[in-house]
């Protein structure tokens, strides 16, 4: 993906996004504790998905108390429709670093489709889980969106893997099709001998 095509990407995506991203803060119910509070919002190009299975390593860290944080973790899919599957784990010590409240979701981008949002877990250390599913139904486009509010005095912090799985067609698919292409020519070719001879 050249340089101009992944700004004309970044600036398409803040625009459509927008009204979906809001939403999402809304929902998670996110608010900036103090007036001094940024929002933060960053693009990450992740490029094309082509293999079968690939793992991508997302995560992020942030020190100012308070600021309110959207990630966009974009990539796009060439091939066959796959699944994506991502576990985002938020780190947090204590009151020292800690995002909270923490959401994920992901965006077909081609058609501004939200497809799924993650499920955020508690966990015994302190750390929380955020697993999102989502089918990737067709070719083109995906955002993976991850958003928060810094609460940890210190900051906060989240990382955690992002896999895509895409099919890989079996040799028993080519079989199949092999043999149904020659059973239709071999019906065609029968039929055209049955009406050359009425």
């Amino acid at each position: 993906m050249t340089t101009a095509q992944l700004e004309q990407r970044e600036t398409g995506s803040m625009g459509r996004f927008a009204k979906a991203v809001a939403t999402l803060v809304v929902v998670a119910g996110l608010a900036l504790p103090n007036a001094n509070a940024a929002t933060i919002e960053a693009f990450h190009d992740l490029g094309a998905v082509s293999g079968p299975l690939e793992s991508f390593a997302l995560g992020n860290a942030f020190a100012g108390t308070g600021d309110t944080f959207v990630d966009h973790w974009m990539f796009s899919i060439s091939g066959a429709p796959g699944l994506a599957l991502a576990a985002q784990i938020t780190l947090t010590f204590s009151s020292l670093i800690d995002i909270d409240p923490f959401a994920t979701a992901l965006f077909y981008t081609d058609i501004p489709t939200l497809l799924a949002v993650g499920t955020n877990t508690a966990n015994l250390d302190g750390s929380t889980d955020s697993v999102l599913i989502g089918l990737l139904p067709v070719t083109g486009n995906y955002d993976f969106v991850v958003v928060g509010t810094v609460t940890g005095s210190l900051g906060g912090a989240y990382g955690g893997p992002l896999h895509i799985f895409t099919p890989v067609p079996e040799p028993e698919i080519y079989a199949m099709l092999a043999a149904g292409l020659g059973f239709m020519g071999f019906v065609a070719r029968r039929r055209k001998a049955q009406i050359a001879a009425v």
